[in-house]
């Protein structure tokens, strides 16, 4: 019994430090998203200042040249948006990420010592090998091995939201590629460490996780 007990809690521990682990991870790529982000931003800012001075200098040598003529208007957006569009109106628009049973929900106790630490996702049961999804367009900002969740791959959506795909048997695809919604991403598999092959499946704001139930597709 007490080697029971030890074992249970060392499997706690192991799972607290896991999700510590992919916290921390998802923290230090959101920094880098929102630099990358500013970056861009001022590189643009800089772009429609200089194109502002150009076409004013335009503007006073055809002014000169016609009084009555009026130089056009650029055109041209200046705006940062996400190219994949704005997440926030996909509730009820995403895929299942693969086919399978979903085994453990968002909020689910565990079972046995890990029972205060609830899932922070789904995790869905099936086939070894199978195709894994984008539950939406992106850009991979992560696809490596991490303890605990094995092959694991981050999707960046703009806007603040990432979605997690762990415990793949192999990735497909890697850091800075862009995938639309449906494209085959991973393969399932039980890398993380899980008995049975599975997909373990996060969607995260902010780098808070939240429910992707009333996100996906009935």
């Amino acid at each position: 019994l007490k080697k029971e007990l030890n074992t249970q809690r060392e499997r706690y521990e192991q799972l607290v430090k896991n999700d510590r682990q992919l916290t921390q991870l998802i923290a230090n790529i959101d920094k880098q998203i929102a630099a990358a982000a500013a970056k861009e931003r001022a590189r643009k800012a800089a772009l429609a200042k200089a194109e502002k001075q150009k076409q004013q200098a335009k503007q006073k040598k055809t002014q000169k040249a016609k009084p009555t003529q009026t130089a056009k208007r650029d055109p041209r957006r200046t705006t940062v948006a996400p190219a994949t569009g704005n997440f926030g109106k996909m509730r009820g628009k995403l895929l299942m990420p693969t086919k399978g049973k979903v085994v453990a929900r968002f909020g689910q106790k565990r079972e046995g010592a890990a029972a205060d630490l609830a899932w922070r996702g789904l995790l869905i049961s099936a086939k070894m090998g199978q195709d894994v999804v984008a539950t939406a367009g992106g850009t991979v900002v992560f696809a490596d091995w991490m303890r605990g969740f094995g092959n694991l791959l981050i999707l960046d959506h703009g806007s603040n939201y990432l979605s997690v795909y762990a415990n793949n048997e192999s990735l497909f695809k890697s850091v800075g590629d862009s995938v639309r919604q449906g494209d085959t991403i991973a393969s399932v598999g039980r890398s993380g460490g899980e008995d049975s092959p599975g997909l373990y499946f996060e969607l995260r704001y902010k780098g808070k996780p939240f429910d992707p139930a009333r996100w996906l597709k009935k």
